[in-house]
């Protein structure tokens, strides 16, 4: 008699959460080497009383089985031993942009508005059918020269400086996590040389002046996690999402000097950073292990709601947001006399000319002080 088969249990199996009003959440149950795992998805079916809602449901249905065939296939791809990257990159690069922003979703990351234009922008320009594997030097330069020149908005007019610009780093920092997902092995625009890269305009760097500083020092907030951390910012130049990341055990004593020693989400390099007295006096009590957030941020956008009420309360008549903070740092620096190189190592920059544009900044602050005693005198 043959020995009947059975059939491979799925490593993976499709599971949903009860929630209120009838929603239910969809995630993956991953059972693997006697370990159970599940990854939520921030995907939900809702009750269907509308066709709209009965597409929506069917549409994140499909997401789902889609995320769950990817998972599956990477476990056999390494089981097997073949690299994740040589079979992801055949991903397109229109389920990649969704991947990424269901990811940023998750995380309760700020932008995912715009990377829903990215994407659709990558479609104008050229086509869904793009795979990841095909994006390349020339891919991007053209993606650059698209924005620049042939992109009309719904107004009739060619994009902005400051709105390439913006486009551009959502799309850079979709490759960067493309890298760490290994679904391709190096993000092509490091091969870009920094004259063709675009760059945010110098006027777009709002930053706090030292008076303007000490104003808001002085000033209540409505959240005093938020103003605390938005003042570290300011005397350490880290960004808000290496802030929210920031762990007990990343403040490092070291030869008697408190450094922050830990990778930047943006570019995944390791940077040590001096903290200076004033730094350390915006650091709330440690409640925690070395595991334990330093800051516990609700979400960007949130956070800069707060803080445009606590500027306006101050009487600073800026658009200020949390990254703010960063510019005030770099151009506090450069006008206290730090070199451009001391500063690029400070903010963590892989070029310099981003650097520079902080010196450009501050010139321009001179010219414009110059200018103002000159009709005074006149």
């Amino acid at each position: 008699m043959a020995k009947k088969v059975t059939a491979p249990k799925e490593p993976i199996k499709i599971r949903y959460k009860e929630l209120k009003n009838g929603v239910k959440s969809i995630y993956l149950d991953v059972y693997r080497n006697g370990k159970r795992n599940y990854e939520f998805l921030k995907l939900y079916l809702v009750p269907e009383t509308t066709p709209l809602e009965k597409t929506q449901n069917a549409e994140n249905m499909k997401r789902a089985i889609n995320i769950k065939a990817q998972r599956i296939n990477d476990i056999f791809n390494e089981e097997a031993g073949i690299p994740k990257a040589i079979t992801r990159s055949k991903m397109l690069l229109s389920d990649w942009m969704d991947k990424y922003k269901t990811d940023q979703d998750r995380n309760s990351r700020r932008y995912t508005r715009d990377i829903i234009i990215v994407k659709d922008l990558l479609s104008e320009y050229k086509g869904d059918k793009v795979k990841m594997r095909d994006v390349d030097k020339n891919f991007i330069l053209g993606f650059i020269d698209y924005l620049h020149n042939d992109h009309i908005t719904a107004q009739g007019k060619h994009l902005k400086l400051c709105s390439v610009a913006k486009y551009y780093e959502r799309f850079n920092s979709a490759l960067f996590a493309a890298v760490r997902a290994d679904v391709i092995t190096m993000n092509p625009s490091t091969k870009i040389s920094p004259a063709d890269k675009v760059k945010t305009p110098a006027s777009q760097r709002e930053y706090l002046t030292k008076e303007e500083l000490e104003k808001v020092i002085k000033t209540d907030c409505k959240n005093d996690r938020i103003k605390n951390a938005f003042l570290f910012s300011c005397y350490c130049g880290l960004r808000f999402s290496d802030i929210c990341s920031l762990k007990w055990g990343e403040i490092v004593l070291d030869l008697g000097k408190y450094t922050v020693q830990k990778i930047i989400k943006k570019t995944q390099r390791p940077i040590v950073l001096p903290l200076a007295k004033a730094a350390l006096n915006c650091l709330p009590e440690q409640r925690g292990g070395d595991n334990d957030n330093v800051f516990k941020l609700p979400i960007n956008g949130y956070t800069n709601i707060i803080i445009k009420k606590w500027m306006a309360d101050a009487g600073i008549k800026k658009h200020v947001t949390f990254h703010t903070a960063r510019h005030t740092f770099a151009t506090l620096g450069i006008s206290a006399d730090i070199d451009l190189y001391t500063m690029k190592e400070l903010l963590g920059h892989t070029d310099i000319s981003t650097t520079q544009i902080y010196a450009k900044i501050i010139n321009q602050k001179k010219v414009s002080a110059v200018e103002q005693l000159d009709k005074l005198l006149d």
